[in-house]
């Protein structure tokens, strides 16, 4: 070897160096764990929907309000949420086209209606007959639920088409029929975008009591709500001064923590009372045995009620956002900023055409 090439092969050597001082490989890269439910986005969605059947009605929407079931649905704080999905379930809008067996007066364009929780039942069972369409084995939630391919069997349809999305969005198919509410002397816990309807329903009906977690809705409710008394329920002493006062109690706020419905119970009548639950806790509820054995008390689980709140002046509070800024109005009902119901509107300044909605659990 000459030494020109014993040279070169030197330095080549002090190039890489001896093993120890070799760099160590860069470390690998973990990828990024999701974002938690609470702060993932709503996105712009186009869908297709199933074929237009006899009894659909097309809505152009124009308001869709934000209510705690949606934040729940996003979250899938109920169980396994289907993704993508599309909240919203109080929709107001007019009818573009209905179906030939959709009643006469739900079918001319330019009607003005309004879609709840359900969008199907079949109307046939004893359940839709008394009413209690609610309750029917075939009916259809506004979202996040199949429409029924089979009536015979009630049997689903499992293809994308056939999914329900709801009231964020510009033209989802739909039809309801309305509730009638029971009038009774009442108390409300839970005063929010529920709650302050409920209290205003029932000053027009009967005395009545409001009751919150939050003191500061005292003032609000006594003055403007129309409630006759005010119970603060971490309040031992408010409990006690309102100890089985109530015929009915209406739920319109999550529960949570050990003793939260005893405290419910106690409020009302023993042997009459009833406590009805308009909300649904992600958490289990839990009630000892005596609140409700001892007292033989109960938990029980929309044309007449809008013409009842157009002859009394029964109207909601809203704070109207466009369509478009649906994540920061979602953001404002979880911190519990709206006094007291969130609407989203869609108008000329509406950018997008298809629906806002969480495509994934896992953005």
């Amino acid at each position: 070897m000459t030494p020109s090439a014993a040279n070169c092969i030197s330095r080549l050597r002090g190039l890489r160096g001896p093993p120890s001082r070799r760099r160590p490989p860069p470390p690998k890269t973990k990828p990024k764990p999701p974002l938690p439910p609470q702060q993932q986005q709503l996105r712009p969605y186009a869908y297709t929907p199933r074929p237009f059947g006899p009894h659909d009605i097309d809505v152009e929407i124009s308001h869709c309000g934000i209510c705690g079931s949606d934040i729940h649905t996003i979250d899938s704080g109920w169980g396994p949420t289907k993704y993508p999905v599309v909240v919203g379930h109080e929709i107001v809008g007019k009818v573009v086209r209905a179906g030939a067996s959709v009643p006469a007066s739900l079918s001319a364009p330019g009607t003005l209606v309004g879609v709840g929780t359900l969008v199907h039942s079949c109307q046939t069972c004893d359940l839709c007959v008394a009413g209690l369409d609610n309750h029917c084995a075939q009916k259809v939630w506004t979202y996040n639920d199949a429409h029924v391919a089979d009536p015979r069997t009630g049997r689903r349809d499992k293809s994308d088409a056939a999914r329900t999305h709801g009231g964020y969005a510009s033209h989802p198919s739909s039809c309801h029929p309305p509730t009638t509410p029971t009038p009774r002397a009442v108390g409300v816990a839970g005063i929010g975008g529920l709650g302050h309807l409920a209290l205003q329903f029932a000053a027009k009906m009967l005395p009545l009591r409001g009751s919150s977690t939050a003191p500061h809705s005292r003032a609000l409710a006594l003055s403007q709500l129309g409630a006759t008394d005010f119970c603060v329920l971490a309040d031992a002493a408010d409990r006690r001064r309102l100890r089985g006062a109530l015929d009915l109690l209406l739920v319109t706020a999550d529960v949570s923590g050990d003793d939260a419905v005893d405290r419910l119970l106690s409020l009302v009548k023993p042997a009459t009372g009833r406590v009805v639950f308009l909300a649904m806790p992600e958490r289990r509820i839990a009630a000892s045995p005596s609140a409700l054995v001892s007292a033989a008390r109960a938990i029980e689980g929309v044309q007449e009620t809008l013409r009842f709140a157009a002859e009394h002046g029964v109207r909601p509070w809203v704070e109207v956002m466009e369509m478009e800024d649906v994540n920061e109005a979602v953001a404002k009902v979880r911190r519990g900023e709206p006094r007291f119901r969130m609407v989203l509107q869609r108008t000329n300044k509406t950018t997008f055409g298809g629906a806002v909605a969480r495509e994934t659990g896992k953005l």
